[in-house]
């Protein structure tokens, strides 16, 4: 997937057995879309949070996704955040951040 269609879209990880899932779920980035889908996700027992694992409401999701700048949610079936809940999605933003990079730098040497 190009960078192009990632940011068009809204990553959702999930938190389960204290390990962040590798395979995210993309929605397209239209609010309306997101606030439906995570009314949908809290309706069947999960927790929503942000990246740095403040709890939100669904209508909320959105407006926190985009203006964090990560366009992350993270949805996990306990209402506890841990130290290693947050490790692990620091870890999974800072290693998106260090591919993005790499590609922008063998663009240039390229």
């Amino acid at each position: 997937m190009s960078a192009d269609q990632l940011s068009s879209k809204i990553v959702v990880k999930f938190w389960t057995d204290g390990k962040l899932i590798d395979t995210p779920v993309l929605i397209r980035k239209d609010k309306e879309e997101v606030e439906k889908a995570m009314a949908r996700y809290a309706s069947s027992g999960y927790n929503i949070f942000n990246v740095q694992g403040r709890a939100l409401n669904p209508s909320g999701c959105y407006t926190e996704a985009v203006g964090n700048k990560t366009q992350t949610i993270v949805l996990s079936k306990t209402a506890e955040v841990d130290r290693r809940m947050i490790a692990a999605i620091d870890k999974w933003l800072r290693s998106g951040k260090k591919v993005a990079l790499k590609r922008k730098r063998d663009r240039a040497a390229g």
